[in-house]
């Protein structure tokens, strides 16, 4: 049932629109880039130089995942954000807001909202996308609404145009409360209102992106900050409607691929009961082996499926039909030894992680966490797109011991080319 929502217009129409010439009267605005050196910048700064203030990014095309340097400043929360932008063609970068640092995630990683900076396709150019989140927000031209279930709809369609590569650009992005706003030369490219309130952020760092991909040049000069101040209205849904001929937009990679932010939940410990070596990262919790009365507390956690990596004969007791009798979903991939750990186990775990449904909780266990933790392994960075060194870290606090089931992961990954 959508949201009732029937003073959009009215909102849309009451917040301000201003023109270039009325922004060049504005004061309030601070420089991010300081004379022509990185300082007030941290991260990937070997990506990065200044010269003649600008901030000049390059990417070689070997990159493995995105990189990122954020400014050196407090949280921003309301703000507006304006950078004359260059960008080679083919090139790929963005304007990162309201954003997080995720180093347990791999070296200069930073997840959130991004303006994306495209220089070979209109419909992403100025487009609201979220780092390793919700990815695809709102595309290129259009007003969309995140209804507090998640779902986005196009409510309304605005002109595309096209802004060359190997030009100077001007980015403009101003976020008010849950109201998302990007332009480029003026022209109006996202405007997004999100009211999820379990996914959006309200608060965060400030960055730019260099992308994977090929050899690309990236600059920004001008580059300054204006904060806005920090109680700023939220809209709420009884404020909006969302209308009868909007668009319901499947999320990018279809459905089965929706709520795949939890992938990047950070691994923190948990409790089921007694059960030892217990994770949760997102909806995905990770134990040793829980005990009879241990299974019967899952409902109560939230937890309708559990992924066994024990043989049955390990048990002297029936998990599965213990476990079917609360209502749970139960799948076992059996694997004792290493030997046994194929490639079929990784793809068979891999697939029964995907097909939980987001917002409901996932247990996967084993006997003590060695089994477990190879497969999570290979699920962060195969899935989370984690860098190994910090899969392979996290593994062994969740409870990978034997170099036999290490080694398993790690010739999995390399089979996969992602390592």
């Amino acid at each position: 049932m959508k949201p009732s929502i029937t003073a959009l217009a009215a909102i849309l129409l009451a917040l301000p629109q201003l023109t270039a010439s009325a922004m060049a009267q504005e004061d309030g605005f601070t420089s991010l880039i300081q004379a022509d050196s990185l300082d007030g910048w941290r991260g990937d700064l070997e990506s990065w130089t200044v010269k003649d203030k600008t901030l000049i990014g390059h990417a070689d095309g070997t990159l493995r995942a995105n990189r990122f340097i954020v400014a050196d400043i407090k949280p921003v929360k309301n703000f507006e954000l304006r950078a004359e932008v260059w960008i080679s063609a083919g090139g790929n970068s963005g304007l990162q807001y309201r954003s997080k640092e995720r180093p347990d995630l791999g070296p200069f990683v930073v997840t959130g909202y991004q303006c994306d900076v495209v220089s070979n396709n209109d419909k992403y150019n100025g487009m609201l996308y979220e780092e390793r989140g919700r990815r695809i927000l709102s595309h290129t031209g259009e007003k969309v609404i995140i209804d507090p279930q998640g779902q986005p709809w196009v409510v309304e369609q605005m002109r595309v145009q096209n802004f060359a590569a190997g030009e100077w650009h001007q980015y403009r992005v101003l976020v008010e409360g849950n109201h998302h706003r990007h332009w480029i030369d003026d022209v109006p490219t996202a405007d997004l209102i999100d009211l999820d309130e379990q996914k959006r952020s309200l608060s965060g760092v400030i960055g730019v992106q260099v992308h994977v991909g090929p050899k690309m040049e990236i600059r920004y000069r001008n580059f300054k900050l204006k904060r806005l101040p920090d109680n700023l209205p939220i809209i709420q849904t009884k404020d909006i409607t969302i209308p009868e001929t909007a668009e319901k937009v499947v999320p990018q990679g279809g459905w089965k691929q929706a709520g795949v932010f939890d992938m990047n939940a950070k691994l923190e410990p948990a409790s089921i009961g007694s059960t030892t070596n217990t994770f949760r990262a997102g909806d995905i919790w990770l134990a040793a082996q829980p005990a009879m009365d241990d299974i019967r507390l899952l409902p109560e956690l939230g937890i309708k499926t559990i992924i066994s990596l024990r043989k049955p004969e390990e048990l002297d007791w029936d998990e599965k039909q213990l476990a079917e009798s609360l209502g749970l979903t139960f799948v076992q991939i059996p694997f004792k030894d290493a030997g046994e750990l194929t490639d079929k186990a990784f793809a068979d775990a891999a697939a029964a992680l995907k097909a939980s449904p987001s917002g409901q909780g996932t247990l996967m266990h084993c006997s003590s966490g060695n089994r477990v933790a190879a497969v999570w392994l290979v699920h962060r960075v195969l899935q989370s797109r984690m860098a190994s060194d910090q899969a392979i870290s996290e593994a062994k606090q969740v409870g990978l011991k034997k170099p036999e089931f290490e080694q398993k992961a790690i010739d999995y990954l390399v089979r996969k080319k992602k390592l």
